[in-house]
């Protein structure tokens, strides 16, 4: 998704193979760009693959240790309402999540894989087929 702070901004769904970069939205927040449309945030599900393209700002890699390449998981934090949205780095599974507002702008990253998304409402439905299934 989103962070909060980009819903009074334009903004579409990314689709696998976007190549997108971080970028200032709004004068104070980072987000998801695609090049050709700098003013469109692009929003991530929870789980979204993604491989840097391109170089890594010397804040990212000096901190993190993070290279051309790598791949890492889009994800949020609860613990901000206004900026949430960032990464973990496969060369840290464990964590942390960076923040966009961390990562800053120019950060080139390819969608590889978006996970299969459920409606609230699909959940127990989903849940009652499989009690019926096993029953």
């Amino acid at each position: 998704m989103c962070d909060y702070s980009l819903w009074g901004h334009e903004s579409r769904q990314a689709k696998k193979g976007d190549l997108l970069v971080t970028s200032v939205l709004g004068g104070h927040t980072v987000g998801l760009v695609s090049p050709d449309k700098p003013n469109v945030a692009v929003c991530l599900l929870s789980g979204t693959r993604l491989q840097i393209r391109g170089s890594v700002p010397e804040q990212l890699a000096g901190q993190y240790h993070v290279s051309p390449g790598d791949y890492a998981v889009f994800g949020q934090s609860e613990l901000s309402k206004s900026h949430r949205d960032g990464l973990v780095f496969d060369i840290h599974p464990a964590g942390p999540l960076i923040l966009f507002q961390d990562i800053l702008e120019g950060l080139q990253l390819e969608v590889i894989s978006i996970p299969a998304s459920k409606t609230p409402a699909e959940e127990p439905a989903r849940a009652r087929s499989l009690e019926l299934e096993t029953a």
